[in-house]
C-alpha cells in the first residue's frame, strides 16, 4: 500500500513539474512574441529613437544571467539588431548618407616630403 502511495506522489510531482515547465515555455513564447511585435512596429514606424531604445533594451537583456532560452534569444536578438541596422541604413534620407561616409574608417598613409631645390 505504501508503494502505491509513493508512486502516486511521484506521478503528482512529475505532473507538477511538467506543468511548471509548460508554463515557463509558454511565458518565454509570449515574451518572444511581444519582442517580435515590437520589432515589427519599429520597422514600420522607421523611428530611429525607437530603434536605439529597443537595441539598448536588447543589450541590457543580453548582459543578464545566461541560460538556454536567453542564449537562443541572444542569437535572434543579434540578428534582429543587425537587420534593423541594415534596414535603417538603406532607408536613410540623402542628407544623412554623408554620415555613413564619415563613419567609415579612413586609412592614413605616411608620405615622405622632400624640400624643393631653389
Amino acid at each position: 500500500m505504501s508503494q502505491e502511495n509513493i508512486s502516486q506522489k511521484n506521478q503528482f510531482e512529475l505532473a507538477k513539474h511538467a506543468n511548471a515547465v509548460k508554463r515557463f515555455e509558454n511565458l518565454e513564447k509570449l515574451k518572444l512574441i511581444d519582442r517580435l511585435e515590437t520589432i515589427q512596429k519599429i520597422k514600420k514606424s522607421n523611428d530611429r529613437l525607437e530603434m536605439k531604445k529597443f537595441m539598448f533594451q536588447l543589450q541590457q537583456r543580453m548582459f543578464d544571467t545566461p541560460d538556454q532560452s536567453k542564449a537562443n534569444f541572444r542569437e535572434y536578438a543579434q540578428r534582429s539588431v543587425e537587420k534593423l541596422k541594415r534596414d535603417s541604413k538603406l532607408s536613410r534620407s540623402p542628407d544623412s548618407r554623408q554620415t555613413t561616409a564619415a563613419e567609415k574608417q579612413i586609412e592614413i598613409k605616411e608620405i615622405e616630403v622632400k624640400p624643393f631645390k631653389v
